[in-house]
């Protein structure tokens, strides 16, 4: 992260997300700075409301017709993909950094100039087409959201979620939206993640994917 040309990249993608914040949501020139942001025109019918927030933003994706709603976060130093007719709530962050589980990997660390830098990487985040993120929901690095799933509340860690479910609750359950068969009514002690630390951590580990049921939650 200390990186210059990343810093520079990061910079210049936090003002423009500034100056996109600044401007009434009447404002005709609202396309054109996020053309900016994201580094490429955005596709038909795409509004973000704003606040709006932005690591790199050339990395991320947005299909068309969909929307983002108040305070939409978004690091993506890894690719983002968003499809098409996704609606995302207030408040949703997308967060594609990871770091060391060990403090003695995780903690900063002087490099031979005697500038200050960390060990981070990044795992992409997917949103397949007609999805609806709802509001306050954190979707972290490694998730791919399968078409026409419903995430009610809390936190996606790195799992699959396949097409059609709506994941939900504080103690989270994973219900097929087509057939309305409850695939998991408590996914801690259901098998599809491990709880660790008080989140669940994926077991995509193992390079398993769960045919019948994928998710994982807070």
């Amino acid at each position: 992260p200390s990186d210059k040309e990343l810093a520079s990249r990061r910079s210049a993608c936090h003002a423009l997300c500034q100056q996109y914040n600044s401007l009434l949501e009447t404002d005709k020139n609202r396309e054109k700075k996020l053309a900016q942001i994201l580094g490429a025109s955005p596709a038909k019918g795409v509004y973000l409301q704003g606040p709006i927030f932005f690591d790199y933003g050339c990395n991320t994706r947005i299909g068309e017709k969909s929307y983002a709603n108040f305070n939409f976060t978004v690091l993506d130093c890894a690719p983002v993909s968003i499809g098409n007719n996704v609606f995302i709530g207030p408040n949703v962050s997308i967060l594609t950094p990871m770091h060391p589980l060990r403090w003695q990997e995780r903690n900063m660390f002087e490099k031979p100039d005697g500038s200050l830098t960390d060990l981070e990487y990044a795992k992409p985040v997917t949103i397949e087409d007609n999805c609806w993120i709802a509001g306050n929901v954190t979707i972290c690095g490694g998730v791919t959201i399968g078409t026409g799933s419903v995430i009610d509340h809390g936190h996606i860690r790195p799992l699959m979620l396949e097409h059609g479910f709506l994941h939900a609750g504080q103690i989270p359950y994973l219900l097929d939206l087509l057939s309305g068969h409850l695939i998991a009514d408590d996914v801690e002690s259901s098998g599809i993640g491990g709880l660790v630390g008080g989140t669940l951590q994926h077991t995509a580990e193992t390079g398993c994917r769960q045919k019948q049921h994928h998710g994982n939650a807070q």
